[in-house]
């Protein structure tokens, strides 16, 4: 595995692409443009027929295979249905006005603890740091939904547990924390040898009241921090020699014990023949 671990990330957050800026923090105390750079996509918070169909299916199959497939052999038939495309781009609505921001593209992490979010105000790095330019405004919408969330090279049929999450805001000014556990993972399987990553979740969710005593900012924060750990998943097929050689036991098997039954069943009838017999002998007498 490298130094660098990819992130790709496709998030559709309910708020204008200009009240909003997405950028990364970690403990190396890079700038925010040393990892990449990501794309914004004014568009509508909620999806056209095409694009709720897409992501119906997509969270219908992360969940089954989270709640469903304990079996490895279950998991790893999503190799197979790896995805080439994307959430499809919205339809027109008719001049009505942009209420979300799509924001996609990859970045190289550094494999150190950090935090990339998204906040309200446009991004403004820094020697060191940055800060987010905004007004000091409240009534902030948080609602979001992630089709795509994932480490390593994309597309290859891992499970990711965030992708076909979706939040809706009951309230406002909301706060999203997810703690997020990757796990470097070497595949095997089918022939491919991919060299990945798996992930854990735990996610927070609270009101930003500093009226309340609950203080903070509002927004959607992915705390990502990669494990010590190092998983190997491979599947292993045996010999056309190795396979003979089970046939060969299981037909010997077989054979044995049909002749041990042949046996059995041979003195019962001689037992029960003699038993008749013997009462014949009583009877005539």
């Amino acid at each position: 595995m490298d130094e660098k671990m990819p992130v790709n990330l496709d998030v559709t957050v309910a708020m204008p692409c200009r009240s909003i800026g997405a950028d990364v923090v970690d403990s190396t105390g890079q700038g925010v443009t040393s990892f990449g750079q990501l794309e914004y996509q004014d568009t509508w918070f909620e999806l056209d027929a095409g694009q709720r169909d897409f992501f119906s299916s997509l969270k219908y199959v992360n969940e089954y295979l989270r709640e469903e497939a304990h079996a490895l052999q279950q998991v790893l038939w999503k190799a197979a249905l790896s995805r080439t495309y994307d959430l499809p781009e919205a339809t027109d609505r008719g001049g009505r006005p942009f209420d979300a921001c799509r924001i996609r593209g990859s970045l190289e992490l550094t494999k150190v603890a950090g935090n990339l979010h998204v906040a309200a105000g446009q991004t403004l790095p820094l020697p060191g740091g940055h800060v987010h330019l905004a007004t000091m405004r409240h009534n902030l919408n948080f609602s979001h939904r992630v089709t795509r969330f994932s480490f390593g090279p994309p597309d290859h049929g891992v499970v990711h547990p965030l992708e076909g999450d979706e939040k809706v805001a009951q309230q406002e000014d909301m706060q999203y924390q997810y703690f997020i556990t990757v796990v470097p993972t070497e595949v095997r399987v089918r022939g491919r040898h991919v060299q990945t990553y798996q992930y854990s979740v735990r996610e927070v969710a609270r009101v930003i009241s500093h009226d309340k005593g609950s203080h903070g900012t509002p927004g959607v924060y992915f705390k990502y921090d990669s494990s010590a750990l190092r998983v190997s998943i491979s599947e292993e097929r045996d010999s056309w020699i190795q396979l003979l050689a089970k046939l060969c036991s299981v037909v010997g098997g077989v054979f044995a014990t049909s002749a041990v039954i042949s046996q059995k069943l041979q003195a019962l009838i001689a037992l029960f023949s003699g038993k008749q017999n013997n009462y014949q002998k009583m009877t005539n007498s």
